[in-house]
């Protein structure tokens, strides 16, 4: 991400934290829960961050290669999914991919009510972050 999408050319006004997100729904020793919500995380990085109003200061080959890999890992976890989906009948909880999407849904209405700025896509990028890093201790915590 860093590589992809280095700060605004100048300096973003802080903005109210919009879209506050309840990381305690990720909280899970279930491996098929977790995989499940990380898929769900990454349908929507990769939609939010392979739209068309992405800033133009961006790294365009950067930001491809980095929507390759989620792309990549999306399907990877898919396979997993339809592969436990045979062997298992347990229904995901409802909550936390409730929660996830309207997380996202607030991410996209703050970049339009923001007119796609560059600080706003900033905030967006710090955000997509956090979510690597919530993805991260998800499949480490799921498979030690």
């Amino acid at each position: 991400l860093r590589d992809m999408a280095p700060s605004p050319p100048q300096p973003c006004p802080q903005h109210n934290a919009p879209c506050s997100f309840n990381d305690t729904v990720l909280d899970t020793n279930n491996t098929q829960q977790a995989d499940k919500t990380t898929h769900n995380i990454l349908q929507h990085l990769f939609k939010i961050l392979s739209g068309p109003t992405t800033p133009a200061h961006w790294i365009d080959s950067q930001r491809q290669s980095l929507l390759n890999q989620i792309q990549r890992y999306a399907q990877h976890l898919e396979q997993c999914l339809a592969d436990s989906h045979t062997r298992s009948r347990t229904r995901w909880p409802r909550n936390p991919h409730l929660t996830i999407n309207k997380h996202f849904s607030c991410l996209h209405a703050f970049l339009h009510d923001n007119d796609y700025s560059a600080c706003a896509w900033d905030h967006v990028r710090l955000r997509a972050r956090a979510w690597l890093l919530h993805i991260h201790d998800l499949v480490r915590n799921t498979r030690t």
